[in-house]
């Protein structure tokens, strides 16, 4: 990951939840997407699949299949690899990420 240690990130404080905006990009196309929730506790990243579609990313026969656990209970989910991850000045180059509903009562995008 590549990141401008000069400059902090800027966090929005909703639901008393840490939220950045990030920008997702994949095969030339970048989606800005704001409401990602920063989950220290979480061993992946989730992107809705309603943003995920946008980028062009639907799902395959080919996918890879996760069932993801945590305090909101447990969802199925597919993996696809993207391009570029930037969140502020942080860039992570072909990050996997996981795709699934995100639907947990609150306006959360990825």
């Amino acid at each position: 990951m590549d990141r401008d240690k000069g400059k902090p990130m800027k966090l929005n404080m909703i639901y008393g939840l840490p939220f950045v905006d990030a920008v997702f990009s994949h095969r030339g196309k970048d989606i800005a997407v704001f409401n990602v929730l920063i989950d220290t506790g979480s061993a992946t990243t989730l992107l809705s699949a309603e943003v995920a579609l946008e980028l062009g990313l639907e799902p395959e026969l080919t996918d890879t299949i996760q069932t993801m656990r945590g305090i909101g209970g447990k969802e199925f989910v597919y993996e696809k690899s993207i391009d570029k991850l930037t969140l502020d000045s942080a860039i992570v180059q072909m990050h996997t990420i996981q795709i699934g509903d995100m639907d947990y009562g609150i306006d959360i995008n990825a």
